[in-house]
C-alpha cells in the first residue's frame, strides 16, 4: 500500500525549500515512496539529514547515502547494521539484547567523531563498564553530550579510577541502576557533568566519607529504592551548584515528617541556589494532610508538597501529582484480616485483627523516637549556644505519658517534646520565663517521674531545677520573670529555629497559665 496521497501532484508545485522543510519531518518509510516518485523529489532527499527507527527487515539503509544518516534506533536485531559506513551519525539508541557480538566490539572501538548521544538499554556488566570507560576517556566519542545506559546489573561493574582527558564532554549522566558506593566513581569520571539522572538501588550508606564534588551540576533527579532519612539526603553536600532537583524516594515506614525536615536543613545548608523542587515520596505512616501543612513550612520550595492517601496507609507526599498513583511499586498491600479466637470471662469468641497490629503499632513508636532523635542531630547541629536533649529514655517516657494519660495526639506529644527541649535550652542559656501550656504539661509529666527528672537536672543543670507554679504565696518570685518578652519571642532571639509556634500559642484554658521557674 502506497504511503503517497492521490493528491501529491500538488507537491510539485512548491519549491524545494518547502520540499525540503516537508521532508524533514518524514520517516524514512515514506521518504523512499517519495524517493521513487520522480527524479526531483530523489534529488532533494538525497540532501536530506535522516533518521532511521529499525523496527522490521522492511527498514533498509541501501535506498540512502550513509553519510545523510544521522540518527538510527534499533528495535530489533539487524544483522546487518555496520557502524563503520555511519561516520556522519548523531545519534543512537540501541538494545544490548538485539546487537550482534561484532556490533558490541564496534560501539567501544570505533571512532564515532559526530555522536553526541548514546542511549543503550539492557547492558551486561562487561559492556557497561567499557562504556563508563570510554566515554569518560573521550577518545572514541569526542563530542558525546548525552549518555544514558539501561544496566540489567551494577553489582558486577569493576570500575577503576581514570584520569578524565578534554575530551570528556559529557554533560549529561542518566543511569537507570546504581549503587550508593560507587556514586563517587561517576563524578570522577564526568567531572564536567550539568545534568545527572540515577536510580540508587542498594541500602543507603553514609556518605560522609564521598568527597569528590560537582561544582558543575545543576540539574539532579534521583530515584531511592530504600531511602534512609538519616543518610540518604547527604549526598547534596556534592552538589552545591544545584538548580532544579527532583526525588522519587521509597522512604517506608519512616515518618515522611522526619525526612522532609532533614531534607529541607540539607537543601538550605547545601544548595543556596536551588529555584526548582519536585518530589514523589512513598511511605506507609498514618500521616496526613495536616503534615503536609507542616512540611510546608520548613522550605520555600515545599510549598506545593501534598500528601496524597492511597489504601490503608499508604502515602505519597508529592507536588505535582492531585491523587494517590495506586499500583505503584512501592505500595504496600495488607494482608486479608483474619477472625482469630481469644478469651473472654464468657468464653471464646472471634475478632477482626490483623496478625501484624502489634508490630504496627511497634513501628509507629519506633517512627516517634526516630523523629525526636533525628531533630536532636539535625536542628541543633550548627547552634552556638548551649543545647539540651533529652536521654533516650526521657523520650519514651514523655511520648508514653502525653499519648496515654495526657490524651495528645501523636502529633502534639511529639511537637511538645520538641519544645519541651527548646524550653530548656533556653533556661541552660539563662532565660527566665514561662512556657506554654502545651509544653508545661510536658514538664509536669517529666517532673512525676521524679528520679528520671533529678537524674535529668543534675546533668545538664548542676542542680534541680525547679517547677514554680503561680500561687498567691510567691508573687515576689513570679515578679522577677520577665515576661516584657515571651519565652517564643526569647528563644528566636537565641538562634533557635523552625520552633513549633502553635504549640507555644495555643490556649488549652480560658486563663492562661502563669508556671514559671527558680533557681
Amino acid at each position: 500500500m502506497s504511503f503517497i496521497p492521490s493528491n501529491q501532484c500538488r507537491l510539485e508545485i512548491l519549491p524545494n525549500e518547502l520540499l525540503i522543510e516537508v521532508f524533514q519531518h518524514l520517516n524514512c518509510r515514506t521518504l523512499r515512496e517519495f524517493q521513487r516518485l520522480n527524479q526531483r523529489f530523489k534529488s532533494i532527499i538525497s540532501c536530506l539529514n535522516v533518521c532511521f527507527v529499525l523496527q522490521d527487515e522492511s527498514d533498509d539503509f541501501n535506498a540512502f547515502n550513509p553519510t545523510q544518516i544521522v540518527r538510527v534506533e534499533m528495535n530489533f536485531c539487524y544483522q546487518s547494521l555496520n557502524f563503520q559506513h555511519l561516520s556522519n551519525i548523531r545519534s543512537l539508541s540501541l538494545d544490548y539484547t538485539y546487537m550482534t557480538k561484532e556490533q558490541i566490539i564496534q560501539i567501544t572501538q570505533l571512532d564515532m567523531f559526530h555522536l553526541e548521544r548514546l542511549s543503550i538499554e539492557n547492558i551486561m556488566s562487561n559492556l557497561g563498564e567499557r562504556l563508563l570507560h570510554t566515554s569518560a576517556q573521550g577518545e572514541h566519542f569526542p563530542s558525546l553530550r548525552i549518555l544514558q545506559l539501561g544496566l540489567n546489573t551494577s553489582d558486577q561493574l569493576q570500575l577503576l579510577p581514570k584520569r578524565t582527558t578534554s575530551n570528556n564532554r559529557v554533560r549529561c549522566l542518566i543511569i537507570n541502576r546504581w549503587k550508593w558506593s560507587r556514586l563517587h566513581f561517576l563524578l570522577e569520571f564526568f567531572p564536567h557533568l550539568s545534568w545527572l539522572e540515577i536510580n540508587l538501588d542498594d541500602n543507603p550508606i553514609s556518605t560522609m566519607n564521598l568527597t569528590q564534588s560537582s561544582h558543575s551540576l545543576t540539574r539532579f533527579k534521583i530515584t531511592l529504592e530504600h531511602c534512609d532519612p538519616y543518610h540518604s539526603d547527604r549526598i547534596f553536600h556534592l552538589m552545591p551548584n544545584l538548580i532544579q532537583l527532583c526525588i522519587r524516594a521509597n522512604i517506608g515506614t519512616n515518618l515522611a515528617l522526619v525526612y522532609f525536615v532533614k531534607l529541607a536543613k540539607c537543601l538550605s545548608s547545601y544548595t543556596p541556589n536551588l529555584q526548582y523542587f519536585d518530589c514523589e515520596i512513598y511511605c506507609y505512616t498514618d500521616e496526613n494532610e495536616n503534615t503536609g501543612e507542616v512540611i510546608r513550612k520548613y522550605h520555600q520550595l515545599f510549598k506545593q508538597i501534598r500528601c496524597l492517601r492511597g489504601e490503608h496507609q499508604n502515602r505519597c507526599f508529592a507536588t505535582d501529582m492531585q491523587t494517590y498513583p495506586y499500583g505503584n511499586q512501592y505500595e504496600i498491600i495488607r494482608k486479608p484480616v483474619t477472625k482469630r479466637p481469644s478469651l473472654n470471662k464468657y468464653g471464646i469468641h472471634y475478632s477482626d485483627s490483623d496478625d501484624n497490629d502489634d508490630d504496627m503499632f511497634f513501628l509507629k513508636f519506633l517512627a516517634d523516637m526516630l523523629f525526636i532523635l533525628f531533630l536532636h542531630l539535625f536542628i541543633f547541629c550548627s547552634s552556638a549556644f548551649d543545647i539540651v536533649q533529652l536521654a533516650d529514655e526521657d523520650l519514651r517516657y514523655l511520648n508514653e505519658r502525653l499519648q496515654l494519660h495526657d490524651h495528645m495526639s501523636r502529633e502534639d506529644a511529639l511537637n511538645s517534646i520538641i519544645e519541651l527541649e527548646h524550653f530548656y535550652t533556653g533556661l541552660k542559656n539563662d532565660l527566665n520565663g514561662s512556657p506554654s501550656e502545651m509544653v508545661d504539661k510536658a514538664w509536669h509529666a517529666h517532673i512525676l517521674n521524679t528520679k528520671m527528672y533529678f537524674r535529668f537536672s543534675e546533668l545538664n543543670f548542676g542542680r534541680y531545677l525547679h517547677h514554680l507554679p503561680f500561687w498567691s504565696g510567691n508573687q515576689d518570685e513570679a515578679e522577677e520573670l520577665n515576661e516584657d518578652i515571651s519565652m517564643l519571642d526569647k528563644l528566636k532571639i537565641l538562634g533557635i529555629q523552625n520552633m513549633n509556634e502553635t504549640v507555644w500559642t495555643l490556649q488549652l484554658h480560658e486563663t492562661p497559665s502563669s508556671d514559671g521557674i527558680t533557681n
